[in-house]
This record gives C-alpha cells, structure tokens and sequence, in this order.
C-alpha cells in the first residue's frame, strides 16, 4: 500500500502515475471525482474505496469546487480497510467529527475598548479550538449582550480554551488586549 496526498487547486486535477487494482479515499473534507486510466470519472470521496479487475498504472483526481482540496488516497494491489470514522457535516454544521488535528493556525490580538462589547471569535464550523490569553479583566459571553455584571468572569492573565465553534463575546469596563490562537481544519 501507498499513500498519496496532494492539494489540488479548485477546478483542476492531478494525475498521479501509481499502479495497483485497489484505491480508496482516506482523507478530504469535500467530494471530489477518480478517474482510473482508461476508465470514466465518477464521484470520490474519503472512506470510499473502488477495485477493478485489471491493474491501473495511474489515475485522476479531479477538483471539482470552488476551493482547494488536500485529498489523500491509498493505492494498492489488495483491499486496504479503514475504520477510522468518517462523518459530515449537516448544512447546518450540527455533525463534525474529527479524526486528526487541524490543518491551520491563526494568531491574532484583539483589541478591547472600556465599556463596549467585542467579539473575539466568530461562528466557525472549521475552527477545532481556539486559546485566549486576557491582558485585561473582563466577562465572556455568547454575543453582544455580555454586561459588566453578567458574563462568565476572566482575570488578567488568565486563559480560556474554548472547543466550540459559535462565536465568543467580552466586555471589559477597563479594556485591554486579548492574544487569540485558533486551529482549524
């Protein structure tokens, strides 16, 4: 067994010299499209797996969305199983499991004004986690409506490690800086 990752570039493809009878998607967030030698393209995706009868000496892998994919397959002469669990999200963003950690990183300083709401994370359905260090004091809340006196509180120098995805509110009546470092997928 072989695996081969590559990012492909929305709208393009990759044709990868590989020979083997088994082929199976083992890692991408989207769906893409295969496309065997001599054989016609069709629908692809992670945890899907194709065996055909006669060795291919290579195949296609067609991005067909308007982003960039990183898509990784394993190639082999016999069957490859993988048990990992494999999930997607509703349009909603209800289902999102995560087999392995993030691809990206984002660092960033938040500035704080007294006495005015800010938000500090943005709903986010590819953000796996995110750290927040408070240069200041202050009380998180689920939107603009955290107050001085409602919110959950946070002291200077303290760290908060959030792993949801909806956006993050604060409120300082002193203001200040938040240092923020997210991971997303």
């Amino acid at each position: 067994m072989k695996l081969y990752k590559y990012s492909i570039p929305a709208g393009e493809s990759r044709t990868v010299n590989a020979r083997g009878r088994f082929i199976r998607g083992m890692a991408g967030n989207e769906r893409y499209q295969l496309q065997l030698e001599g054989k016609s393209v069709t629908d692809f995706e992670t945890g899907i797996a194709m065996e055909v009868a006669d060795y291919f000496q290579s195949f296609r892998l067609i991005n067909p969305t308007a982003e960039t994919l990183v898509i990784e397959v394993a190639v082999s002469d016999y069957p490859v199983d993988d048990n990992r669990l494999v999930a997607h999200l509703t349009a909603e963003g209800l289902l999102q499991v995560v087999t392995s950690g993030g691809s990206s990183r984002t660092i960033s300083q938040v500035a704080v004004l007294p006495g005015v709401a800010k938000q500090l994370l943005a709903n986010d359905t590819a953000r796996l986690k995110a750290a927040l260090a408070f240069q200041m004091t202050g009380r998180l809340g689920a939107d603009n409506t955290v107050t001085a006196a409602v919110g959950f509180p946070v002291a200077l120098g303290g760290v908060w490690n959030d792993n949801n995805t909806s956006e993050l509110w604060i409120l300082s009546t002193a203001g200040g800086t938040v240092d923020i470092i997210e991971e997303a997928k």
